[in-house]
This record gives structure tokens, C-alpha cells and sequence, in this order.
């Protein structure tokens, strides 16, 4: 089977629409993160975002993520976090449940994320679950606990 010039480009073009519509790519130890610029190296903290114009955004922690969308002019599209306890899966924030953690997070808030329907093995120990604006506020308010103290 043979194509003309006019059926690869809207093969190519269809490719490229699918290609835009996913998740961005992240490259550990290359990409560095919107807004602390530090290296993204740790694939259990990771966060991304597409800003409204279409843009990949980069995070090394959930905490820069929360604090970029606070000093963006537009809110972004979609935004995702890694799954702590299966970190090459990421999760859509309003999807995700959130847990401040007794571990070393690269921002050292110990902020983590894990998919609501999750049954598989414990997380490390924890306070939580919170929504991703009850994280959102605690983060921007420099709480300990998302909702100021009260459970």
C-alpha cells in the first residue's frame, strides 16, 4: 500500500495531535524544575504540569508544583504527580490523595502522593489523606497539616 503526499501529512498531523494530548515526558538527572530550577532526580516525588497555553511545566516536588500554580497568571490545564508508592505512574492531582510524610521529599516537606484506589502495600507513615487543595493551601500557608491543625 502506497500514500500520496496529502494521507502522510494527516497521518502525521493525527500522530501529532495524539502525541500532545498525553502526559510530558519527564527525563530524570536532565529537566530541571520550573520553579526551584534544581535537578528533577527523584522519581518518587516528581510533578508536571501543561500550563493554558500548552507548555510542558517541570517539578522536582509537590511543593514546587503548588507554589508555580500560585504565581501563574492563568491556571494550568492538567497537572499530575507521581505515584510515591509506583513512581513511573503519575496521577492527576484532582485524582490523587495526598500524605505528609515521614520521609526526605526533595523540597524536605515530606509531601507525597498515592492514587485514591489504592490497595496495595502501606505507605510510610503518614498524616493524611488530604484533597490536592487541602495540599495546595497547607503548602502556601506553610502548615504542618493542610487543614491548620484541624482533622
Amino acid at each position: 500500500m502506497t500514500c500520496d503526499r496529502r494521507q502522510f501529512l494527516l497521518i502525521l498531523a493525527a500522530g501529532a495531535v495524539g502525541c500532545a494530548a498525553g502526559i510530558p515526558v519527564l527525563r530524570y538527572g536532565v529537566d530541571v524544575c520550573d520553579f526551584c530550577r534544581m535537578t528533577i532526580s527523584d522519581p518518587e516525588f516528581a510533578a508536571l504540569a501543561e500550563t493554558a497555553k500548552g507548555r510542558a511545566a517541570r517539578f522536582d516536588s509537590i511543593e514546587c508544583l503548588a507554589r508555580w500554580i500560585e504565581e501563574q497568571e492563568e491556571f494550568p490545564r492538567n497537572t499530575w504527580v507521581t505515584d510515591f508508592a509506583t513512581p513511573s505512574v503519575m496521577l492527576a492531582t484532582n485524582e490523587a490523595r495526598f500524605y505528609r510524610a515521614a520521609v526526605r521529599s526533595s523540597m524536605g516537606q515530606g509531601w507525597i502522593a498515592s492514587d485514591a484506589k489504592r490497595t496495595g502495600a502501606p505507605l510510610p507513615k503518614s498524616e493524611g489523606p488530604y484533597t490536592w487543595d487541602e495540599t495546595r493551601r497547607g503548602i502556601l500557608a506553610g502548615a504542618e497539616e493542610p487543614h491548620g491543625g484541624r482533622h
